[in-house]
């Protein structure tokens, strides 16, 4: 499947480029790296536009999930699957009395902490097409079904690297758009959201039959 990332990156670049997907990328790692720099309401607001924060997410929520942000920004050292699974536990939500876990929302905070880590939103889902992680179930089984996705993901892109799967469409993200913190764990999830994205809108993308993404 990778096969059609490499044979159209040019549109993807393109879709990137438009977005300002580097520039406000490279602006939020930046202002999140200074040591003394305060999570205010100004870098709030940037990480909330560009990580997607949805309408279900309220202001409580919010407060807590950059308290975790601010609390977790120096402690990489715990191993990302150990932060993931905190994370999980203390950024759920509930909306209209049923508790949800916030994983894409987890898996973003553990990035920023961690660059060389995954991050699961609904296009890394449907590029592979991933169950639900919010599911029914107690909370710990959730959680647990959580890390395995993630597990999933760790090892997929150590093998896409291993293996030099997309090294063409990496070379060309870093060579066309000059990246300045983006690891190839993050251009590979910037490709994925891109072909996904792409793929939906046009309703012709290479992988786009009948309303599901399907590969050749």
């Amino acid at each position: 499947m990778y096969h059609h990332i490499n044979r159209h990156i040019e549109p993807l670049l393109d879709r990137l480029r438009k977005k300002q997907h580097v520039q406000d990328y490279d602006n939020l790692m930046h202002a999140f790296a200074q040591p003394d720099a305060p999570l205010d309401a100004e870098f709030q607001g940037r990480y909330a536009r560009f990580w997607g924060f949805s309408q279900y997410v309220d202001k409580a929520w919010r407060e807590n999930y950059f308290r975790q942000l601010w609390n977790s920004r120096n402690q990489a050292e715990l191993g990302r699957r150990q932060l993931l699974e905190r994370i999980c536990h203390e950024t759920r939500s509930n909306r209209g009395g049923t508790e949800r876990l916030q994983f894409s929302f987890a898996t973003k905070l553990v990035h920023m902490v961690n660059p060389r880590s995954p991050i699961c939103d609904a296009n890394v889902r449907a590029f592979y097409f991933l169950p639900d992680t919010n599911g029914g179930g107690a909370i710990e089984t959730r959680i647990r079904g959580c890390l395995e996705v993630y597990d999933a993901l760790v090892k997929e892109y150590d093998r896409i690297l291993e293996n030099r799967l997309l090294d063409e469409s990496i070379a060309c993200f870093r060579e066309e758009l000059n990246p300045e913190t983006f690891t190839d764990i993050k251009v590979i999830d910037s490709l994925i959201w891109a072909f996904v994205t792409w793929a939906r809108q046009a309703r012709q993308g290479p992988a786009f039959v009948k309303g599901e993404l399907q590969y050749e």
